[in-house]
């Protein structure tokens, strides 16, 4: 029998902020986050991912965002 999961996440410093980049940044400590404490799991925080694009308005923004913090993140890990 297929099942339904809700999860509700708190993005506690976008919740005060509406600096987008702040917004980028919880969501890449998120990210960070759950991929460590559940490998193979990236479909899942993927379907995290599409469920914000489908809520909050500007998601897109948010997102491109993310991916900045993204590269950033890749590069500092190549670094050093």
């Amino acid at each position: 029998m297929p099942w339904l999961l809700n999860v509700l996440i708190f993005l506690f410093n976008s919740f005060h902020c509406h600096i987008l980049l702040f917004v980028g940044v919880d969501l890449y400590v998120l990210e960070r986050a759950f991929l460590s404490t559940h490998p193979n799991s990236e479909a899942v925080f993927d379907t995290i991912i599409q469920s914000y694009k489908n809520t909050y308005k500007n998601s897109k923004e948010v997102i491109d965002k993310l991916d900045e913090v993204r590269l950033r993140g890749r590069k500092r890990t190549m670094v050093g």
